[in-house]
Formats: C-alpha cells, structure tokens, sequence
C-alpha cells in the first residue's frame, strides 16, 4: 500500500505539472526558489509540512531513519520532475521517470 501510494504520489505529480502548458510544474517548487522571501518562506514551511505528513505515513513501513531518506528522495524527485516539466518535458518523459523513482523507493523499502 504504502509504495503503490508514493508511486501514485510521484505519477500524479508528473501528469499534472505537464498538464498545463501555460503554467507547468508546481507552484510550491518554484517558490522555492523565489526572490520573495515571503513567498518562499511560505513554500519552505509547507514543503516541511508535507515531509513530515510523508515521514509519519511510512513509519509503520521504514524505520525513522529510512522514512526520512525515502521522503527527501522522494521531495527531490517531485522538484526534478516540476522542473523538467517547466523545461518542456513531456507527460509520458515526466511518467517514465516517476515510474523509475517508484522503483527505486520499492528497493529502498525492500533494504534493511
């Protein structure tokens, strides 16, 4: 359950940050890198926020240690995919590459 979640989590994300050409990619990515600090101390705290909510979800799965790799794989992927899609990637390049990172997160959860 937990990988068929994360591996839904990196898919969807790559679907919808191609799906919009006028504006690919995630807001909360490219806050990240803003010059506002305002805007991006908003994406840091929300970005904390979800790898915490990430951390908790795998707990019963990794151990502590482990979840936290997994999740900043993970975040590090879904800012690597926001930002292919804002360079014009397509949806099947963006899915392909999710699809690598899934498997990837399955080896990890599979290593002691």
């Amino acid at each position: 359950v937990c990988l068929d979640a994360l591996g839904g989590l990196l898919e969807t994300a790559a679907i919808r940050y191609s799906s919009r050409p006028a504006t690919p990619g995630c807001m909360i990515a490219t806050a990240l890198q803003s010059h506002d600090d305002a805007a991006r101390g908003i994406a840091v705290t929300l970005t904390r926020q979800n790898e915490a909510l990430l951390e908790e979800y795998l707990w019963p799965s990794a151990s502590p240690g482990k979840a936290r790799t997994i999740v900043q794989f993970v975040m590090q992927n879904l800012r690597g995919l926001s930002l292919n899609a804002r360079l014009g990637y397509s949806s099947d390049d963006l899915v392909r590459s999710a699809r690598i990172a899934a498997g990837a997160v399955s080896d990890l959860l599979e290593t002691p």
